[in-house]
């Protein structure tokens, strides 16, 4: 048995349809954030581990942020070159 976070434990686990719901992969075990989408006809590329806490992090993170730099840019908080910026893309 590969031990647990080695590449081919982590590909045991990608490959384990339980693993799946759709296009979303949740896994604990597996230890990578970025992990390869399965192969199909609709998409390739890269997906989110949803389990892993890293994943996680990140994502509330982000999701903080956006709302939070928009209000410090709507209130002159960023400096005189960017509330230019900002009030030419608002007209």
């Amino acid at each position: 048995m590969a031990a647990s976070g080695s590449a081919s434990a982590n590909d045991a686990h990608w490959a384990n349809p339980d693993n799946w719901n759709g296009s979303l992969y949740f896994c604990k075990a597996d230890t990578r954030v970025l992990v390869p989408k399965q192969p199909s006809m609709v998409s390739y590329g890269w997906t989110l581990n949803l389990g892993n806490p890293t994943t996680e992090t990140c994502l509330i993170v982000g999701i903080v942020a956006v709302p939070v730099v928009i209000l410090a840019a709507e209130r002159g908080l960023f400096g005189k070159a960017f509330n230019a910026a900002a009030k030419w893309l608002r007209r």
